[in-house]
């Protein structure tokens, strides 16, 4: 490949271990957490044209420091060599490119997220302002936004499955004095504390990874989680919501099954929910985060590329038991998130994917109940069938 230079140190994206064998790749997956990076390689940079001799000189050598120190993995000497260099040709929209490369490198991915890839998204903007036409900067910005993308997800599974929805119970009940201990995760050899309302500013970093480059299964998997319990309710009658909890409650306890009065309460139960008008959560509210006007905004933004896009019904309106989550015993286990990830910007692209979800859809639940009371099935559907799909739909993804 033009310009390449090739490294001889690379870390993870995501969960910034050491990886190994990406020598002539494209990517490379952590044996640590499987996160999939994209291989940043540094731009080639030629000597600016408006410089005297003695600056290109400076110069010249400016850049072959820089190069080696990303060669090396030294992104904190190489973005001051960088910064140097910008200083005698700031017009040199391949040294914006690098800079950028060495802000992703220089900061984890927690402080990505925390900043929402603010300087990123300046030094990309003014490599692109520069050049429009440049034959570097679309790799350069498609590996950033894939590696933003995927280190926010391995974030947005680790904090969504740590604080589930009993654990945010806890968090939104102002009357319970109960301290949550918060999620601590070893990211680039630092313990971080991450707080419950840190996957509010993960869901909007997908867009951000979105504008830096335009692939829409960026927003498709945002579309797909804001669907779901955490970020949106019904606005069922308050009488409706006292007897579905009191069922949830007397489940939880023992005293089950808990048993309405009449049939036709239950059917009306499930007939205010189905077409009960949809409403932000109080985790929502209180993160401040409309996630029914964002999760719209999505939408329309895919279906400026894609005219034809269909979003999934929501969560709250479908029958929630289905094969891979029956299977694994969580809506939010990271493989069941990462089949709808596969559902989402794979299958709903192919019309025999379309046809192959609604005749999932219509027949699935029934297995699934089957496999969500017996362990033994549930060994049987992980080894013969949610592992083998787990496995080709990653291959497939990474295509």
């Amino acid at each position: 490949m033009e310009n390449r230079i090739e490294l001889l140190s690379l870390k993870c994206a995501s969960c910034g271990a050491g990886l190994s064998n990406f020598q002539n790749k494209n990517d490379v997956k952590c044996d640590f957490c499987n996160s999939v990076t994209r291989i940043l390689y540094p731009v080639k940079v030629l000597s600016s044209s408006n410089a005297t001799v003695a600056e290109t000189a400076k110069f010249d050598n400016l850049i072959s420091i820089m190069e080696k120190s990303m060669v090396a993995g030294n992104y904190k000497e190489a973005y001051d060599y960088c910064n140097k260099a910008l200083e005698i040709a700031p017009d040199s929209a391949t040294l914006w490119e690098n800079k950028a490369i060495c802000c992703f490198w220089n900061k984890s991915m927690f402080e990505h997220i925390s900043n929402q890839a603010a300087e990123i998204v300046a030094y990309l903007n003014t490599s692109k302002s520069i050049d429009p036409n440049s034959t570097t900067y679309d790799n350069t910005s498609s590996s950033i936004a894939n590696n933003l993308f995927y280190g926010s997800l391995f974030l947005y599974k680790a904090t969504k499955t740590y604080y589930n929805q009993d654990t945010l119970s806890k968090v939104l009940d102002m009357a319970n004095n109960t301290k949550i201990k918060p999620l601590s995760l070893n990211i680039s050899g630092e313990e971080i504390n991450i707080p419950p309302n840190y996957i509010v500013k993960i869901m909007r970093l997908f867009e951000i990874c979105y504008n830096i480059n335009p692939q829409t299964e960026y927003l498709k998997f945002a579309v797909s989680e804001l669907s779901t319990k955490r970020w949106i309710k019904p606005n069922t009658p308050m009488d409706v919501q006292k007897k579905t909890q009191a069922k949830a409650k007397a489940i939880r306890e023992g005293r089950g099954p808990f048993k309405f009065n009449t049939y036709s309460e239950i059917q009306q139960i499930k007939k205010n929910y189905s077409t009960a008008k949809i409403i932000n959560t109080e985790f929502s509210l209180n993160n401040n985060f409309d996630a029914i006007s964002t999760r719209n905004n999505y939408i329309q933004q895919i279906k400026t590329i894609e005219p034809n896009y269909q979003p999934l019904t929501l969560e709250i309106q479908k029958k929630p038991c289905f094969i891979a989550t029956a299977t694994m015993g969580d809506y939010d286990h990271p493989i069941v998130m990462e089949l709808r990830l596969f559902r989402d910007t794979w299958l709903l692209n192919r019309s025999w994917g379309k046809l192959f979800i609604k005749f999932y859809y219509r027949f699935g639940n029934f297995p699934a109940i089957l496999i969500s009371k017996n362990r033994f099935l549930k060994k049987i559907s992980y080894l013969f069938i949610v592992s083998p799909i787990h496995k080709i739909s990653r291959f497939l993804l990474k295509r």
